[in-house]
């Protein structure tokens, strides 16, 4: 914000071609009433006369109507962009854009929220679907329109559990209503949609604490948070690429038990 605060605003194209334009027009104007004038006196008319006829020479050279031509051309582009429903404050604006050749900028804040929600869950045995909307925590899971509960043992609450656990994102709760979110907007909407089926991560870690942690890696793709469990023995919850995390795995978990 401080940046773009003290961003200097500098003259376009067009502006600076029509600046350099009226430079040229004084000094060739100025040339031609000084040789105007000389002539004149060479040739026996009188110095007042021809001092007159330069200044008059000179006011009558310069393109008075130059910068209204320029404005009706810029109003009339902008007539075109708003009948493409392009709004236009500033008519210099208009010739800028249609010298631009690459627009660098952040979909952020303007197409999208910077937000990411879960929405849809594949298992081996069907898709389930994620209800609610925004930040809210009111919402909850379906399996072809009817709701259904991650019962402890089963596929959908360990890949929930495991999605809520490795994370480093942290939500700010006010009752039932999430006032802010910080982290990763992907594991953001990973506590959102644990906390709609009743998995909230903060319970979960007094239940298995956190031991340590793997951050993300480029050459693993993977993320992974250790666990201790009551009473003995370590759970590791692992996230990344697909491909990563399918070829470290040597069983399955399936509605009917553990594959290999």
């Amino acid at each position: 914000a401080r940046l773009v605060d003290t961003a200097e605003v500098s003259a376009t194209p067009l502006e600076d071609r029509l600046e350099r334009l009226g430079r040229r027009l004084i000094w060739i104007t100025l040339a031609i009433a000084g040789v105007t004038t000389v002539l004149g006196i060479a040739g026996g008319r009188g110095l007042l006369l021809m001092i007159e006829t330069g200044l008059a020479l000179a006011v009558a050279a310069i393109p008075e109507g130059l910068p209204i031509v320029a404005t009706i051309a810029l109003a009339r582009g902008m007539w075109r962009m708003a009948a493409r429903r392009a709004l236009i404050n500033r008519l210099a604006a208009v010739e800028t854009l249609g010298a631009t050749t690459l627009i660098l900028t952040d979909k952020t804040g303007t197409l999208t929220e910077n937000r990411m929600a879960l929405r849809r869950i594949e298992l081996a045995d069907g898709s389930v679907a994620v209800m609610g909307e925004g930040l809210s925590t009111e919402g909850r899971l379906e399996i072809d329109g009817k709701p259904v509960e991650p019962v402890a043992g089963t596929p959908l609450r360990a890949l929930l559990e495991t999605a809520v656990l490795c994370s480093n994102a942290t939500l700010r709760l006010d009752g039932a209503r999430v006032v802010g979110a910080l982290g990763d907007p992907m594991e953001v909407a990973f506590l959102l949609a644990g906390l709609r089926a009743g998995i909230d991560r903060s319970r979960l870690l007094t239940e298995r604490p956190e031991e340590h942690e793997t951050a993300f890696d480029r050459a693993t793709r993977m993320m992974a948070t250790y666990h201790r469990l009551p009473g003995s023995g370590f759970e590791v919850a692992v996230k990344g690429a697909p491909e990563a995390v399918l070829e470290a795995c040597t069983r399955q978990l399936a509605k009917d038990g553990e594959r290999p």
